[in-house]
């Protein structure tokens, strides 16, 4: 029997020829694995798009396979100004990546709360169009999921900084135990406002510089 959820997608990639494998979180259900066959070439079942940032809602169907099988997804425009700037959709992914790998699949308690930090952050990203602005919001947030997902102590004296970034990231790769895979484009973000005239005469250390 089918049921119809709620959710963001976290991550997408393609199986076999034509189908695809959607990571997705639920405020209700937490994290789920979902197979959409014939994902990459249905326009009448997934009329939008299946791609990571879509928020909408899924109709999942048990399946012979380990996977439930997405039949349809509805898409609701939401975060569509975070595709117009590069470094928003650095960050965001930065966000989903690290969502999706904290969060098990059996994780149903708190996953309303990680939802909405998630698309919370989300929102307030694609207003951004500030680098170190960006990065500051990437930080913050990086920091509220990693609390909410237990593997981090809230801790109001930290500032965001470009070594706190850093060692956040450093974090999840530790506990996911693999390297995250947008690591050199926060990176490369980070390395953008080093190098600006502005940084170089207000810090003397760019590893601590100030995303403020």
């Amino acid at each position: 029997m089918s049921e119809k959820i709620e959710g963001i997608i976290l991550r997408v990639y393609q199986s076999r020829e034509s189908d695809l494998v959607v990571h997705l979180l639920s405020p209700d259900k937490g994290k789920i694995h979902g197979l959409a066959r014939g994902g990459r070439r249905s326009k009448r079942r997934f009329a939008g798009s299946l791609d990571i940032f879509d928020v909408g809602t899924f109709q999942l169907s048990p399946s012979r396979s380990s996977l439930p099988t997405i039949q349809d997804f509805a898409a609701r425009p939401r975060f569509s100004a975070l595709r117009l700037s590069l470094d928003r959709i650095s960050a965001a992914s930065c966000l989903g990546e690290t969502v999706d790998l904290l969060t098990g699949e059996e994780l149903h308690e708190g996953a309303r709360e990680l939802y909405e930090t998630y698309c919370n952050a989300l929102s307030h990203l694609q207003t951004l169009s500030s680098t170190r602005e960006i990065l500051r919001v990437t930080c913050e947030s990086l920091e509220e999921i990693l609390a909410q997902s237990g593997f981090l102590n809230r801790n109001p004296a930290r500032q965001p900084s470009a070594k706190q970034l850093r060692w956040f990231i450093t974090l999840v790769e530790n506990t996911a135990e693999r390297e995250m895979k947008t690591k050199s484009a926060i990176e490369l973000l980070i390395r953008s406002i080093d190098s600006t005239p502005e940084s170089r005469e207000s810090e003397s250390d760019k590893k601590t510089l100030i995303l403020s």
